[in-house]
């Protein structure tokens, strides 16, 4: 589990989840599981969990996304929050980035970039697409100065 410094963004894989005593250890509180091929870990009752089973192309569901997303950035703006998929590379980094830049004010293009500063990331880019696109309805619109 890799943790994003200066948030409380935690990117991990499936097999990160098969020891909840670590991700414990580590201070995290909150877990979104986005693997829809790995089987739903044993999770401590002290944890907070999430499952949005998200494939790594572009077909998902718009409004499962979107969940993804606000829960994420709500649990990132209170809670160490691990945010998982199979490999860790694509649709925890994706979803990882809309929340972070939801939660923060940061654009999406930004929030990836400070991911990738801290891991290697291999995000399908039909999967980035379909996230960017549900995204532009959640972001708030920039503001004029």
């Amino acid at each position: 589990m890799i943790q994003i410094k200066e948030t409380r963004l935690w990117l991990g894989n499936a097999s990160d989840l098969r020891d909840m005593a670590a991700v414990l250890d580590q201070g995290i509180t909150a877990i979104i599981d986005l693997a829809a091929e790995e089987p739903v870990p044993v999770v401590f009752r002290a944890l907070n969990y999430c499952r949005f089973v998200l494939s790594d192309d572009g077909g998902n569901d718009e409004s499962l996304v979107e969940a993804a997303i606000v829960c994420s950035a709500a649990l990132l703006r209170t809670q160490q929050t691990a945010i998982c998929c199979a490999a860790g590379l694509s649709r925890s980094a994706a979803i990882s980035a809309a929340a972070l830049a939801l939660s923060s004010g940061r654009s999406l293009d930004e929030a990836l970039a400070r991911i990738a500063q801290y891991k290697h990331l291999d995000v399908n880019p039909a999967l980035w697409k379909h996230i960017a696109h549900v995204y532009s309805r959640l972001a708030p619109p920039p503001t004029v100065s």
